[in-house]
Protein backbone atom coordinates (compact mmCIF):
# COMPACT_ATOMS: atom_id res chain seq x y z
CA UNK A 1 0.00 0.00 0.00
CA UNK A 2 0.98 3.75 -0.71
CA UNK A 3 -1.38 5.45 0.98
CA UNK A 4 -0.72 6.13 4.66
CA UNK A 5 -4.25 5.99 5.63
CA UNK A 6 -4.76 2.78 4.14
CA UNK A 7 -1.59 1.64 6.20
CA UNK A 8 -2.97 2.47 9.41
CA UNK A 9 -6.39 1.21 9.05
CA UNK A 10 -5.42 -1.87 7.70
CA UNK A 11 -3.06 -2.13 10.48
CA UNK A 12 -5.57 -1.35 13.12
CA UNK A 13 -7.86 -3.78 11.74
CA UNK A 14 -5.37 -6.35 11.92
CA UNK A 15 -4.34 -5.51 15.61
CA UNK A 16 -7.79 -5.62 16.95
CA UNK A 17 -8.24 -8.90 15.13
CA UNK A 18 -5.01 -10.16 17.03
CA UNK A 19 -3.56 -10.56 13.70
CA UNK A 20 0.31 -10.12 12.25
CA UNK A 21 1.25 -7.72 9.68
CA UNK A 22 3.88 -7.45 6.87
CA UNK A 23 4.89 -4.20 6.07
CA UNK A 24 6.55 -3.66 2.23
CA UNK A 25 7.21 -0.72 0.95
CA UNK A 26 4.48 0.87 -1.70
CA UNK A 27 6.72 1.60 -4.43
CA UNK A 28 7.82 -2.52 -4.64
CA UNK A 29 6.80 -4.15 -7.96
CA UNK A 30 3.49 -6.65 -7.40
CA UNK A 31 5.60 -9.52 -7.89
CA UNK A 32 8.10 -8.89 -5.58
CA UNK A 33 6.22 -7.97 -3.43
CA UNK A 34 3.92 -11.17 -3.68
CA UNK A 35 7.18 -13.16 -3.28
CA UNK A 36 8.02 -11.43 0.28
CA UNK A 37 4.67 -11.87 1.97
CA UNK A 38 4.63 -15.40 0.92
CA UNK A 39 8.15 -16.00 1.98
CA UNK A 40 6.99 -14.32 5.32
CA UNK A 41 4.15 -16.95 5.48
CA UNK A 42 1.60 -14.12 4.90
CA UNK A 43 -2.05 -15.13 3.97
CA UNK A 44 -2.90 -12.29 1.36
CA UNK A 45 -1.51 -9.03 0.49
CA UNK A 46 -3.28 -5.73 0.39
CA UNK A 47 -2.55 -3.62 -2.26
CA UNK A 48 -4.30 0.10 -2.69
CA UNK A 49 -2.88 0.39 -6.44
CA UNK A 50 -6.07 2.49 -8.77
CA UNK A 51 -7.33 3.96 -5.61
CA UNK A 52 -9.31 0.77 -4.67
CA UNK A 53 -8.26 -1.84 -2.20
CA UNK A 54 -7.36 -5.50 -3.51
CA UNK A 55 -6.75 -8.43 -1.35
CA UNK A 56 -4.19 -11.15 -3.35
CA UNK A 57 -4.57 -14.17 -1.22
CA UNK A 58 -1.57 -16.56 -1.00
CA UNK A 59 -1.19 -20.20 0.32
CA UNK A 60 1.55 -20.03 1.93
CA UNK A 61 3.08 -23.23 3.78
CA UNK A 62 4.07 -21.46 6.75
CA UNK A 63 2.17 -20.80 9.57
CA UNK A 64 2.25 -18.35 11.58
CA UNK A 65 -1.18 -18.41 13.68
CA UNK A 66 -0.78 -19.91 16.31
CA UNK A 67 2.25 -17.34 17.25
CA UNK A 68 2.14 -14.40 19.03
CA UNK A 69 0.27 -11.20 16.78
CA UNK A 70 3.36 -9.22 15.60
CA UNK A 71 4.26 -6.56 13.14
CA UNK A 72 6.86 -8.20 10.36
CA UNK A 73 9.20 -6.05 8.39
CA UNK A 74 12.31 -6.96 6.45
CA UNK A 75 15.30 -5.24 7.08
CA UNK A 76 17.11 -2.54 4.80
CA UNK A 77 19.74 -4.97 3.25
CA UNK A 78 22.31 -2.40 3.32
CA UNK A 79 24.41 -4.60 5.42
CA UNK A 80 23.73 -7.73 3.90
CA UNK A 81 20.45 -9.73 2.38
CA UNK A 82 17.55 -8.55 3.83
CA UNK A 83 15.87 -10.36 6.81
CA UNK A 84 12.67 -10.86 8.32
CA UNK A 85 12.49 -9.36 11.30
CA UNK A 86 9.42 -10.25 14.01
CA UNK A 87 8.05 -8.25 17.02
CA UNK A 88 5.52 -8.87 19.24
CA UNK A 89 2.97 -6.26 19.15
CA UNK A 90 3.16 -5.86 23.25
CA UNK A 91 6.67 -4.84 22.73
CA UNK A 92 6.03 -2.27 19.88
CA UNK A 93 3.58 -1.01 22.60
CA UNK A 94 6.10 -0.75 25.37
CA UNK A 95 8.55 0.55 22.63
CA UNK A 96 5.46 3.38 22.19
CA UNK A 97 5.20 4.17 25.94
CA UNK A 98 8.89 4.56 26.61
CA UNK A 99 9.57 6.80 23.32
CA UNK A 100 7.28 9.42 24.28
CA UNK A 101 8.16 9.89 28.20
CA UNK A 102 11.77 10.50 26.22
CA UNK A 103 10.37 12.74 23.43
CA UNK A 104 10.66 16.65 24.38
CA UNK A 105 7.70 17.43 22.61
CA UNK A 106 4.32 19.04 23.59
CA UNK A 107 0.81 18.39 22.52
CA UNK A 108 1.25 21.59 20.37
CA UNK A 109 3.55 20.33 18.00
CA UNK A 110 2.90 18.98 14.93
CA UNK A 111 4.81 15.80 13.64
CA UNK A 112 5.77 16.21 10.01
CA UNK A 113 6.59 12.49 8.39
CA UNK A 114 8.79 12.74 5.42
CA UNK A 115 10.10 9.13 6.16
CA UNK A 116 8.06 6.11 4.34
CA UNK A 117 5.21 4.66 7.33
CA UNK A 118 6.66 1.34 5.97
CA UNK A 119 9.64 2.00 8.04
CA UNK A 120 9.87 1.21 11.53
CA UNK A 121 11.31 5.39 11.99
CA UNK A 122 7.97 6.45 10.10
CA UNK A 123 5.48 3.87 11.27
CA UNK A 124 6.26 3.51 14.83
CA UNK A 125 8.24 6.81 16.59
CA UNK A 126 6.57 9.22 13.80
CA UNK A 127 2.86 8.25 13.50
CA UNK A 128 1.80 5.81 15.99
CA UNK A 129 3.91 7.34 18.82
CA UNK A 130 1.91 10.98 17.82
CA UNK A 131 -1.04 8.75 17.75
CA UNK A 132 -1.09 7.54 21.10
CA UNK A 133 -0.05 11.31 22.65
CA UNK A 134 -3.18 12.63 20.99
CA UNK A 135 -1.41 14.73 18.16
CA UNK A 136 -2.21 14.11 15.04
CA UNK A 137 0.83 14.00 12.69
CA UNK A 138 1.32 15.63 9.06
CA UNK A 139 2.21 12.02 6.72
CA UNK A 140 3.73 13.32 3.44
CA UNK A 141 3.82 11.55 0.53
CA UNK A 142 4.85 14.08 -1.89
CA UNK A 143 8.25 13.67 -2.31
CA UNK A 144 8.96 17.17 -3.34
CA UNK A 145 11.10 19.01 -0.69
CA UNK A 146 9.60 22.29 -1.64
CA UNK A 147 5.81 21.08 -0.40
CA UNK A 148 7.78 20.26 3.15
CA UNK A 149 9.06 24.05 3.21
CA UNK A 150 5.45 24.80 2.58
CA UNK A 151 3.86 22.49 5.52
CA UNK A 152 6.84 23.45 7.86
CA UNK A 153 4.93 27.46 7.30
CA UNK A 154 1.66 25.97 7.91
CA UNK A 155 2.27 24.42 10.75
CA UNK A 156 5.03 26.92 12.90
CA UNK A 157 5.01 24.97 15.92
CA UNK A 158 6.59 21.36 14.43
CA UNK A 159 9.06 18.56 14.83
CA UNK A 160 10.09 17.05 11.47
CA UNK A 161 10.96 13.46 10.92
CA UNK A 162 13.65 12.70 8.15
CA UNK A 163 16.74 11.51 7.40
CA UNK A 164 19.81 13.29 7.58
CA UNK A 165 20.47 13.51 3.87
CA UNK A 166 16.62 14.90 3.24
CA UNK A 167 18.01 17.63 6.26
CA UNK A 168 20.40 18.82 4.23
CA UNK A 169 18.00 19.35 0.98
CA UNK A 170 15.65 20.89 2.87
CA UNK A 171 18.82 23.67 4.34
CA UNK A 172 19.58 23.88 0.79
CA UNK A 173 16.39 25.31 -0.33
CA UNK A 174 16.45 27.54 2.96
CA UNK A 175 18.86 30.58 1.26
CA UNK A 176 17.06 33.61 3.55
CA UNK A 177 15.55 31.24 6.46
CA UNK A 178 15.48 28.53 8.00
CA UNK A 179 12.27 27.35 8.80
CA UNK A 180 13.02 24.19 10.74
CA UNK A 181 12.23 24.52 14.39
CA UNK A 182 12.29 21.21 15.99
CA UNK A 183 13.49 17.72 14.64
CA UNK A 184 13.81 14.05 14.70
CA UNK A 185 16.67 12.68 13.13
CA UNK A 186 17.23 8.92 12.64
CA UNK A 187 18.79 6.67 9.68
CA UNK A 188 22.52 7.34 10.01
CA UNK A 189 24.12 9.63 12.14
CA UNK A 190 24.08 13.32 11.44
CA UNK A 191 27.53 15.23 10.03
CA UNK A 192 29.19 17.36 12.27
CA UNK A 193 28.76 19.84 9.32
CA UNK A 194 24.88 19.17 9.48
CA UNK A 195 24.45 19.23 13.45
CA UNK A 196 26.80 22.80 13.63
CA UNK A 197 24.47 24.35 10.60
CA UNK A 198 21.49 23.62 12.65
CA UNK A 199 22.58 24.33 15.99
CA UNK A 200 23.24 27.88 14.76
CA UNK A 201 19.96 28.35 13.12
CA UNK A 202 18.51 28.02 16.24
CA UNK A 203 16.88 24.72 15.54
CA UNK A 204 16.27 22.27 18.42
CA UNK A 205 17.38 18.64 17.16
CA UNK A 206 16.58 15.33 18.46
CA UNK A 207 18.45 12.22 17.26
CA UNK A 208 17.51 8.76 17.98
CA UNK A 209 19.28 5.50 17.31
CA UNK A 210 17.51 2.09 16.69
CA UNK A 211 17.71 -0.94 14.20
CA UNK A 212 15.14 -3.41 12.83
CA UNK A 213 15.15 -5.93 15.44
CA UNK A 214 14.43 -3.70 18.39
CA UNK A 215 12.94 -0.80 17.51
CA UNK A 216 14.35 2.30 18.78
CA UNK A 217 16.76 2.25 21.31
CA UNK A 218 18.15 5.45 22.58
CA UNK A 219 16.64 9.36 21.64
CA UNK A 220 18.39 12.49 22.92
CA UNK A 221 18.10 15.91 22.04
CA UNK A 222 21.01 19.05 21.65
CA UNK A 223 23.45 16.13 20.64
CA UNK A 224 26.79 16.85 21.43
CA UNK A 225 28.27 15.62 18.29
CA UNK A 226 27.49 13.46 15.30
CA UNK A 227 28.25 10.41 17.45
CA UNK A 228 25.42 10.82 20.44
CA UNK A 229 22.36 9.19 20.02
CA UNK A 230 21.00 10.09 23.70
CA UNK A 231 19.41 8.36 26.64
CA UNK A 232 18.59 4.49 26.26
CA UNK A 233 14.73 4.16 26.36
CA UNK A 234 13.88 2.42 29.59
CA UNK A 235 12.79 -1.13 28.23
CA UNK A 236 16.38 -1.27 27.10
CA UNK A 237 19.54 -2.40 28.75
CA UNK A 238 23.18 -2.86 27.31
CA UNK A 239 25.38 -5.54 27.54
CA UNK A 240 28.90 -4.91 28.06
CA UNK A 241 28.95 -1.24 27.16
CA UNK A 242 31.99 0.22 25.45
CA UNK A 243 34.17 3.08 26.10
CA UNK A 244 35.49 6.16 24.30
CA UNK A 245 39.08 5.14 24.78
CA UNK A 246 37.75 1.16 23.79
CA UNK A 247 34.17 1.08 21.79
CA UNK A 248 32.60 -2.43 21.22
CA UNK A 249 29.94 -3.88 19.87
CA UNK A 250 26.52 -2.45 21.06
CA UNK A 251 24.81 -5.54 22.51
CA UNK A 252 20.76 -5.14 23.38
CA UNK A 253 18.94 -6.87 25.89
CA UNK A 254 15.35 -6.10 25.88
CA UNK A 255 12.09 -7.83 25.94
CA UNK A 256 13.90 -11.25 27.20
CA UNK A 257 16.07 -11.06 23.50
CA UNK A 258 19.68 -10.39 23.47
CA UNK A 259 19.90 -8.65 20.21
CA UNK A 260 23.58 -7.97 18.66
CA UNK A 261 23.45 -4.60 16.70
CA UNK A 262 26.50 -5.10 14.60
CA UNK A 263 27.31 -0.86 15.86
CA UNK A 264 30.52 0.16 17.25
CA UNK A 265 30.19 2.26 20.25
CA UNK A 266 30.37 3.52 23.62
CA UNK A 267 28.66 4.36 26.87
CA UNK A 268 29.90 8.38 28.20
CA UNK A 269 28.27 10.79 30.63
CA UNK A 270 24.94 8.68 30.62
CA UNK A 271 24.63 8.99 27.28
CA UNK A 272 24.87 6.22 23.95
CA UNK A 273 27.77 7.10 21.25
CA UNK A 274 27.27 5.34 18.23
CA UNK A 275 30.17 5.72 15.95
CA UNK A 276 29.51 2.75 13.09
CA UNK A 277 29.06 0.02 11.60
CA UNK A 278 31.14 -2.98 12.44
CA UNK A 279 31.77 -4.27 8.95
CA UNK A 280 32.68 -0.69 7.70
CA UNK A 281 35.41 -0.41 10.07
CA UNK A 282 38.33 -0.10 7.96
CA UNK A 283 41.67 -1.59 9.30
CA UNK A 284 44.82 -0.36 7.39
CA UNK A 285 47.79 -2.17 8.60
CA UNK A 286 46.18 -3.45 12.02
CA UNK A 287 44.74 0.62 12.56
CA UNK A 288 41.38 0.82 12.99
CA UNK A 289 39.45 3.58 11.09
CA UNK A 290 35.80 4.75 11.91
CA UNK A 291 34.59 6.16 8.33
CA UNK A 292 32.42 9.05 9.98
CA UNK A 293 35.61 10.37 11.40
CA UNK A 294 37.13 10.62 7.89
CA UNK A 295 33.93 11.56 6.50
CA UNK A 296 33.19 14.60 8.85
CA UNK A 297 36.89 16.42 7.97
CA UNK A 298 36.17 15.76 4.44
CA UNK A 299 32.62 18.01 4.31
CA UNK A 300 34.29 20.56 6.19
CA UNK A 301 36.09 21.22 3.06
CA UNK A 302 34.76 24.34 0.84
CA UNK A 303 33.47 22.60 -2.49
CA UNK A 304 32.47 19.47 -0.70
CA UNK A 305 28.43 18.28 -1.54
CA UNK A 306 28.22 14.80 -0.38
CA UNK A 307 31.31 12.63 0.76
CA UNK A 308 31.27 8.65 1.69
CA UNK A 309 34.50 7.14 3.05
CA UNK A 310 34.72 3.15 2.64
CA UNK A 311 37.20 0.01 2.65
CA UNK A 312 38.93 -0.74 -0.26
CA UNK A 313 41.82 -3.74 -0.87
CA UNK A 314 45.49 -2.55 -1.09
CA UNK A 315 48.49 -5.24 -1.76
CA UNK A 316 50.26 -4.00 0.86
CA UNK A 317 47.87 -2.77 3.75
CA UNK A 318 45.23 -5.19 3.10
CA UNK A 319 42.69 -2.37 3.36
CA UNK A 320 42.62 1.37 2.49
CA UNK A 321 40.42 3.67 3.18
CA UNK A 322 38.40 5.42 -0.12
CA UNK A 323 36.59 8.20 -0.25
CA UNK A 324 33.95 8.92 -3.05
CA UNK A 325 32.86 12.88 -2.97
CA UNK A 326 30.25 14.37 -4.94
CA UNK A 327 31.65 18.38 -5.60
CA UNK A 328 30.35 21.46 -6.11
CA UNK A 329 31.53 22.32 -9.58
CA UNK A 330 34.61 20.66 -10.41
CA UNK A 331 37.85 22.95 -9.25
CA UNK A 332 38.31 20.33 -6.40
CA UNK A 333 41.02 18.43 -6.99
CA UNK A 334 42.05 15.37 -5.04
CA UNK A 335 45.60 16.72 -4.41
CA UNK A 336 43.40 19.52 -2.41
CA UNK A 337 41.39 16.45 -0.49
CA UNK A 338 44.25 14.51 0.69
CA UNK A 339 46.02 18.15 1.66
CA UNK A 340 43.13 18.90 3.72
CA UNK A 341 42.76 15.56 5.67
CA UNK A 342 46.29 15.54 6.19
CA UNK A 343 45.51 18.56 8.66
CA UNK A 344 43.49 16.54 10.91
CA UNK A 345 44.12 13.11 10.58
CA UNK A 346 47.25 10.77 11.00
CA UNK A 347 48.43 9.43 8.11
CA UNK A 348 46.61 6.40 8.11
CA UNK A 349 43.45 7.94 8.49
CA UNK A 350 44.19 10.18 4.80
CA UNK A 351 42.21 8.86 2.26
CA UNK A 352 44.51 6.67 -0.10
CA UNK A 353 42.17 6.47 -2.95
CA UNK A 354 39.70 9.53 -4.08
CA UNK A 355 37.07 9.23 -6.38
CA UNK A 356 34.97 11.95 -7.81
CA UNK A 357 31.26 11.03 -8.33
CA UNK A 358 27.52 12.29 -9.70
CA UNK A 359 25.76 10.95 -7.08
CA UNK A 360 26.09 8.06 -3.76
CA UNK A 361 23.58 5.67 -3.94
CA UNK A 362 20.93 5.46 -0.95
CA UNK A 363 18.28 3.33 0.07
CA UNK A 364 14.68 4.98 0.25
CA UNK A 365 15.25 5.70 3.88
CA UNK A 366 18.44 8.69 3.19
CA UNK A 367 21.12 5.39 4.01
CA UNK A 368 24.03 5.40 2.10
CA UNK A 369 24.71 2.17 0.65
CA UNK A 370 28.45 1.64 1.45
CA UNK A 371 27.96 -2.26 1.59
CA UNK A 372 27.36 -2.09 -2.43
CA UNK A 373 30.28 0.16 -2.56
CA UNK A 374 32.75 -2.24 -0.84
CA UNK A 375 31.64 -4.80 -2.63
CA UNK A 376 32.24 -3.14 -6.22
CA UNK A 377 35.61 -2.16 -5.27
CA UNK A 378 35.86 -6.29 -4.06
CA UNK A 379 34.58 -7.02 -7.53
CA UNK A 380 31.95 -8.49 -5.60
CA UNK A 381 28.25 -8.83 -7.70
CA UNK A 382 25.10 -9.97 -7.06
Amino acid sequence: MKEPANILAATELMIRNEGSVLLINGDTPIETALSQADDAGCTGLLTDAGGSTVFHPLHSRLDRINGEPSLLQFSSGTTGAPKLVERSWSHVQMEIEAYNKLLPCSGEDTPIILVPVSHSFGFITGTLSALKRGVEPVIVTDKNPKFALHLMQQHDRHVVYAVPFLFQILLSLMREKVLLRKLVSSGSPMSAELLNRLGGAGVEVIQQYGCSEAGCISLGDRPSGSTDAGILLEHMAIERPGTPEQPDEIIITTGGRRIHTGDLGYWSGGRLHVQCRMDDLINVSGLKVAPSEVEDVIRRLDGVQEAVVHKAPHPVWGEAVKARIVRKGDALSQEEVKRWCARFLPAYKVPGFIAFTEDIPKTSTGKVMRKQLVEEEYGIHG
